[in-house]
């Protein structure tokens, strides 16, 4: 099943591809490869100054590790669906932070 991501009900773009791609392969370079992904998570979080918000990609994986990386908005949508066109058995857990919220569709 391929994931696509909205954000307040903006669909994320395939032409975005490259830049997500190029930020989740550096996440998973910190990893060893063997290692399999067990959780997608994007994270909110609040911040005093614009664009008021802080996005982080989680990934975790099912020996317990974990890997964060500092994203925009942008990318973080098309983040998580790059990576779970690439890798198996992901899954999504999205948080809602003071009135953000962050939306998914699948296609």
């Amino acid at each position: 099943m391929k994931l696509r991501m909205s954000i307040w009900g903006v669909t994320v773009a395939d032409s975005h591809a490259r830049e997500i791609e190029t930020l989740v392969t550096r996440a998973l370079e910190r990893v060893d490869a063997r290692r399999q992904l067990r959780r997608v998570s994007v994270l909110l979080d609040a911040d005093p100054a614009p664009p008021w918000f802080r996005c982080r990609l989680k990934l975790r994986f099912e020996d317990g590790g974990k890997v964060v990386v500092d994203a925009t908005a942008t990318q973080l949508m098309t983040a998580v669906s790059c990576a779970l066109d690439h890798l198996d058995r992901a899954s999504i857990d999205d948080r809602e932070v003071g009135r953000w919220w962050l939306g998914w569709l699948t296609a």
